[in-house]
């Protein structure tokens, strides 16, 4: 039998009401004064403070806005960087980049690394300050060395490109397996094209699949695309031909039109299915309106 616990109430002394109300509107006139005076940050507070002043709305924004903001007066210094997401996103609150970055500097001196790695972003987009791809950097390894894996991804992604840093494979690679280990998936992703490709390590298929894999089964289409690509190649895995139209079937349903397009094709040779002429147009048709051009130029070859 299930026992039934019994309420327990909490009293309140009235004079402690008493004390929180009259904190409570000495701490809005202070904010009224600043407000008046020109402080941005004391006149969206106020703004927000009225619509908002239990934590309780149906402007979850504004909530969110005033729980970060009072946190980070407190000394949080992630709140503050989630509060300069806010304001770089523009997320209940006018976009301002000018003051993102001022909130991320602040948060990434006081500890965090969240902070720190959003200042990073700030120096490589060049929001808020002028674009300093060397400081950037410096920000994601400082980050990524202290277990932040986007940090390494986005570090990864630089030294690819080669436009903001030399390019190197190898120190990118190396990085790709850090973010992977820390379960970004992106990192993991990109890990594996460049097993597949050989570049800044050895060219291994059998390590690409097992990566595209991983991706594929923490949901990304991009994983589960390129997995599908390695039955249908037979590089990494035995070719299996079912097993690639399977997972093209499951994300052409997502929106991946290009798998849509596969299919057909599939349809078209009688690859893993039976030829099937009317499903292929039928899916020729849907990557075209679904934005990818080769299935236009395909129903035009085939005239179907």
């Amino acid at each position: 039998m299930k026992k039934k616990l019994k309420k327990r109430y909490k009293f309140i002394p009235f004079v402690s009401i008493l004390l929180l109300v009259v904190l409570s509107c000495s701490e809005e006139r202070e904010f009224k004064r600043k407000c008046d005076a020109g402080d941005h940050f004391a006149c969206t507070w106020y703004q927000k403070n009225k619509i908002c002043p239990t934590g309780r709305s149906a402007d979850k924004g504004s909530c969110k806005w005033l729980s970060y903001y009072n946190s980070c007066r407190k000394g949080d210094m992630d709140s503050c960087s989630n509060l300069g997401v806010m304001y770089r996103n523009g997320e209940s609150v006018d976009q301002n980049f000018d003051a993102s970055y001022d909130i991320f500097k602040k948060s990434c001196e006081g500890g965090s690394l969240e902070g720190c790695f959003n200042l990073g972003l700030a120096y490589e987009g060049g929001w808020g300050i002028h674009h300093d791809f060397l400081l950037a950097s410096e920000l994601y390894k400082e980050v990524c060395e202290k277990g932040v894996a986007i940090g390494c991804y986005n570090l990864a992604v630089m030294y690819i490109s080669g436009k903001e840093l030399n390019r190197n494979y190898k120190f990118a690679a190396e990085l790709l397996e850090k973010a992977c280990e820390g379960n970004y998936m992106w990192g993991c992703y990109n890990l594996g094209v460049m097993h597949s490709r050989g570049e800044g390590v050895e060219k291994n298929h059998d390590k690409a699949f097992d990566l595209y894999r991983k991706v594929c089964e923490s949901g990304d289409s991009w994983g589960c695309y390129n997995l599908a690509g390695a039955y249908f190649s037979g590089k990494g895995a035995e070719r299996n031909y079912t097993k690639a139209y399977a997972i093209y079937d499951r994300i052409c349903k997502t929106g991946d039109m290009e798998s849509c397009y596969n299919m057909a094709i599939m349809h078209i040779s009688g690859l893993g299915v039976s030829t099937n002429l009317n499903k292929a147009n039928e899916l020729l048709k849907e990557a075209c309106h679904g934005g990818f051009y080769d299935a236009c130029e395909k129903i035009i070859e085939l005239n179907i």
